[in-house]
């Protein structure tokens, strides 16, 4: 009788450690969603004010946080990707990699 009531245990912690689990994996693509909007917003905001007559160090600037904000969407791309990896619905897209661009970007993050 008790090897049953430990089975039962076990299972009754397997499920609770699932249900843990998938509350979890929900709760991470409801944020990475919501970080995705007001970045985006934000992204818009910065674009638009380039279009503005700026002092080269503003557009600098400006150019700077564009840079920083790409780099949390991305961040929050990867973790909804990384979601749809662990239930295996991710489609791979092929792109073009040009490593001059990320050569320019990196080194216009860390030029003073």
């Amino acid at each position: 009788m008790t090897h049953h009531v430990e089975s039962l245990k076990l299972e009754s912690e397997i499920l609770e450690t699932k249900s843990r689990n998938a509350a979890l994996a929900n709760h991470q693509m409801t944020i990475s969603h919501e970080f995705r909007t007001p970045l985006s917003s934000s992204l818009m905001f910065m674009e638009s004010l380039l279009n503005e007559k700026l002092a080269p160090s503003g557009q600098r600037l400006v150019k700077i946080v564009i840079q920083q904000i790409n780099l949390l969407l991305s961040l929050v791309n990867d973790i909804l990707d990384l979601k749809l990896i662990e239930e295996n619905k991710f489609i791979a897209k092929n792109s073009l990699f040009d490593p001059l661009k990320t050569f320019e970007f990196i080194t216009n993050i860390f030029t003073p």
